[in-house]
């Protein structure tokens, strides 16, 4: 066997507890060795994805032909650069519900305080390594071939703070609050960070229209700063900013390295007080007891992003299409029901994702898989019809056309057939320990982008063909009711 570096062990083992939930279901991979593997190859792929944005962002932003602009093209690199460090380290919050292991290993070795930190932020750095250095090369690349230096700095500047948000993140999880309510704030404030590099993807159609010239005093003003990097002045500013979001990174990676494999943190289980359990109450219903779990779940958990995310996608959608015209809405509505559609399928997925932690206690519970899958059925009927509802009523009020969303109002059994769907992926990740193959991962992910889009199609194929406007809803409800029944059924008896 060929022997490998502390930090780099250390790695393997953050990267098993983050990404493979085996730590918290108490399942073991079939076999780790492929597990391991599976992670990595996760890791070059998502490698290879942000370096392609990131390519082709800079390609777009340097042909003159193509209205891209400066500030758009730079907004989109940097946050393609934070949010790939983002994601990357997300999955770091899971290793913080793990054992104390690795930390009493490492207590028993006779290295100094400083040295443990120095291996352990290694360690932490290696989980990231391949996309840093992928995206930062591709970057650095471009700005040589187009002479595009702001593409480089952006990078950078986006992979640094996005560091440095993700080490804060962790850091609040850690913090000791007096009440539950803190706590919750805290878990909050937390999952919204790496959120900040999602808006110039979401506001892109903005930032098209918004020259460079016009943010001249603002050229000092991270990210802003790193759109100038072609001159003097915003390049050092961008060499600035990114050696206080690197200096930040430095002087927090060894405090919350040590967090990272000291076990649970108190904030995340919190002490029930005496006026806190006289308030308890209990609830008979296992579908909402359970709802109120995973809840409870997510105001403790870094992955409250995952609901978070899908909220203000919705609430930026939402506040475009009120600054619209009542013909562009109607233009548009095919358009924003498949995303509200596919907006609402996300949140009941992270619940899901949630409950892995718990896996083996939730077995023990007198609890079928369909029971299981209810609480997520439920909570996606509240969010799918928040978000299509809303998107009507903003037709209505800008007097367009309702017939226009009527589909998406009555074809609630696409999205609501994603459900037992995921309820399957979720059995078979336990299955294989935590950690399915990639291939099946990707087949999963398929799967259920089809099934939700099934209804929806059989409905505009007939359209197409003009067999009727009722006709047409008819057949999209008895094929999304079809769906939804059988994958239920399937469910129930899934071994």
């Amino acid at each position: 066997m060929k022997k490998i570096s502390l930090d780099e062990a250390l790695a393997r083992e953050l990267l098993v507890a983050g990404y493979i939930a085996a730590r918290q279901t108490g399942f073991r991979p079939s076999n780790l060795r492929r597990s391991i593997r599976n992670v990595r190859f996760t890791k070059i792929i998502y490698t290879l994805i942000f370096s392609f944005y990131v390519g082709l962002f800079a390609i777009l932003t340097s042909f003159k032909q193509v209205s891209f602009g400066v500030f758009a093209g730079s907004m989109l690199v940097f946050g393609m650069g934070g949010l790939s460090v983002s994601s990357m380290m997300t999955p770091l919050s899971y290793a913080i519900y793990g054992s104390t292991n690795i930390r009493d290993f490492l207590m028993s070795t006779s290295l100094d305080p400083e040295d443990l930190h120095r291996i352990v932020g290694k360690a932490i750095f290696k989980t990231v390594d391949y996309i840093v250095y992928g995206t930062i090369g591709v970057s650095f690349i471009m700005s040589l071939i187009f002479k595009a230096f702001y593409v480089f700095f952006s990078v950078v500047m986006g992979i640094s703070l996005g560091m440095l948000l993700q080490l804060v993140a962790l850091e609040l999880s850690y913090k000791r609050s007096k009440t539950i309510v803190s706590s919750v704030a805290t878990r909050s404030v937390a999952s919204l960070l790496p959120i900040i590099f999602l808006i110039p993807l979401i506001l892109s159609g903005i930032m098209y229209r918004i020259s460079l010239s016009s943010l001249e005093q603002l050229y000092f003003v991270p990210p802003v700063s790193a759109a100038f990097g072609n001159t003097i002045s915003g390049a050092l500013a961008s060499v600035f900013w990114i050696a206080v979001f690197g200096y930040g990174v430095y002087r927090l990676i060894p405090d919350v390295s040590w967090k990272l494999i000291s076990g649970p943190p108190s904030a995340f289980f919190p002490i029930l007080t005496k006026k806190v359990s006289n308030k308890w109450k209990i609830i008979r219903s296992k579908t909402l007891a359970l709802l109120r779990a995973d809840f409870q779940a997510a105001s403790r958990s870094l992955l409250g992003a995952l609901i978070a995310g899908p909220l203000i996608v919705f609430l930026v959608i939402l506040m475009n299409g009120v600054a619209s015209s009542a013909s562009a809405l109607n233009v548009l509505s095919f358009t924003l029901g498949i995303e509200m559609a596919y907006l609402s399928i996300l949140i009941p997925y992270a619940f899901y994702a949630m409950e892995m932690r718990g896996a083996s206690a939730l077995r023990m519970l007198p609890l079928s898989k369909v029971k299981i899958a209810l609480p997520k059925l439920l909570l996606l009927l509240i969010t799918y019809y928040l978000y299509e509802g809303s998107i009507t009523a903003v037709i209505v009020i800008k007097h367009g056309s309702i017939l226009s969303m009527l589909p998406f109002l009555i074809g609630f059994f696409g999205p609501a057939a994603s459900i037992p769907m995921t309820g399957i992926i979720f059995e078979e990740t336990l299955k294989s320990g935590g950690s399915p193959t990639v291939t099946l991962s990707i087949a999963f992910f398929l799967i259920s982008v089809i099934i939700v889009a099934v209804p929806y199609i059989v409905y505009f194929i007939m359209m197409f063909f003009r067999m009727g406007y009722f006709e047409s809803i008819f057949a999209m409800i008895v094929t999304g009711v079809l769906e939804f029944s059988i994958l239920m059924f399937i469910l129930s008896l899934y071994n």
